[in-house]
């Protein structure tokens, strides 16, 4: 079974954004050099000698005119610095790639190869645009406006190189913006066609070719650079676009883009000095409260320690070690299996169970007068408690008694909902063990 094959990149450019000095001096080099060169098969009449050896008519190229050539010679040797001018801020103004030293010497090469053979078909009289019945002493204007294919192919070129680097121009401003990182551009003239700076490429590659061997040269060119597109460059950028990784970047309207967007502002260090350490450790024994306490973090903001501050009793209800269990102040707020509002509902409902048998038995033994002041005694204690914004009884029932609601009347009411929610799915599940049994 066979595939189609993934299209090659055989000018082994890199995609990697990183500096590449030693590279980009090679190509601007290399680019810079291939103007002389096109200048010098004019000036020296090294062109028109090589079309005279294979047996052709030559175009002289040699004058009176500016730089020393006739104006054709003159207009190509123009064409010639254009397009290494385009390289070379290409290069230095525009490209972010990589440019590896083999890369720079395969695309200099390509382009230099194109260049020498435009100027080798300008000199050859069969091919080449230059009018053949103007006087030599004939301006730059006369010989352009005299060869409809010279007229064509200054005007592709001119079009296609501005239209070319003014896109390149708007694309780099885009991505210069922090937040426009990984983000395609299509406005501009990027919105005409997706890949315009291809097109312009084409264009003005298309012109040269006319200016210089007429418009068979021009069409053969334009159509090889239409199909390397559309079957290799493009392809694989877009291939190259596909792979690509996301960027890994917050949303502009995030908490760190906000504090990039606004600093604080810078304050002066201050001079602290930390507290001197006691002479002696503290006198208050450890425990397992006060060890959870260091272990799940400070109790200033639990609701005991809020009852404590204001100046309420500790021992509240510890007639016959009956103190009702404190409020946990440790809750993650998970949702664990386990909670710890779960084992404070259990302690207080075993609380008050253990209450209602003193009550009991301190009725039995002493009467009834002892155990009104026992639940006296223990309504005033839950009364101090209700503090922090909740009322206290206001049921006017006993609060330790079958009513579950004013047990935990304390309690917010989310916390009691859940409580009494693990409660009931408990019970359930211990009806449905009992069942299976």
């Amino acid at each position: 079974m066979s595939g189609k094959s993934e299209p090659q990149d055989w000018s082994l450019a890199s995609r990697e954004k990183r500096p590449s000095p030693l590279g980009s001096t090679l190509f601007v080099g290399l680019r810079a050099a291939d103007a002389v060169l096109q200048y010098s098969l004019l000036r020296q009449g090294w062109a028109a000698d090589a079309v005279r050896s294979l047996g052709g008519v030559a175009v002289p190229t040699v004058g009176a005119g500016p730089l020393g050539l006739t104006p054709y010679g003159a207009l190509l040797s123009v064409l010639a610095v254009g397009t290494s001018f385009k390289h070379v801020v290409w290069q230095l103004s525009i490209s972010e790639q990589e440019m590896k030293p083999a890369a720079a010497i395969a695309i200099a090469s390509f382009n230099t190869v194109l260049t020498v053979a435009n100027t080798l078909l300008s000199a050859w009289a069969l091919v080449s645009a230059a009018p053949t019945d103007l006087p030599a002493s004939a301006s730059i204007s006369e010989v352009i406006l005299s060869s409809p294919s010279l007229i064509a192919g200054l005007g592709l070129f001119t079009l296609g190189l501005t239209t070319e680097l003014y896109a390149e121009f708007q694309r780099k401003r885009f991505k210069s913006q922090p937040e426009n990182q990984g983000k395609p551009y299509g406005g501009g003239l990027w919105s005409l066609a997706t890949n315009i700076n291809y097109g312009g490429y084409t264009l003005w590659r298309t012109g040269y070719a006319m200016a210089a061997g007429g418009p068979i040269w021009g069409l053969v060119i334009g159509a090889f650079f239409f199909y390397d597109f559309t079957s290799r460059a493009i392809p694989i950028l877009d291939r190259y676009c596909t792979n690509k990784p996301a960027p890994q970047r917050p949303d502009k309207d995030d908490y760190y883009s906000l504090l990039l967007a606004q600093p604080l502002a810078s304050t002066s260090p201050t001079n602290f000095s930390p507290p001197a350490a006691p002479d002696s450790a503290p006198s208050s024994p450890t425990s397992p409260r006060r060890d959870s306490s260091i272990l799940f973090g400070t109790p200033l903001a639990g609701p005991s320690a809020a009852r404590r501050r204001a100046g309420y009793g500790e021992e509240v209800g510890s007639i016959g070690g009956l103190e009702r269990p404190r409020e946990p102040e440790n809750c993650c707020m998970s949702g664990c299996v386990n909670c710890v509002w779960d084992a404070y509902r259990e302690e207080v409902e075993a609380w008050a169970t253990r209450r209602r048998e003193a009550a009991r038995a301190a009725q039995a033994i002493q009467g009834e007068e002892e155990a009104e002041r026992i639940k006296a005694k223990e309504m005033r204690g839950r009364g101090r408690r209700m503090v922090g914004g909740v009322a206290g009884n206001k049921t006017g029932r006993d609060a330790d008694g079958d009513d579950e609601g004013a047990l935990f009347e304390g309690v917010p009411v989310g916390i009691r909902e859940f409580m009494a929610t693990e409660k009931r799915l408990r019970e359930r599940r211990e009806r449905a063990d009992r069942q299976e049994c």
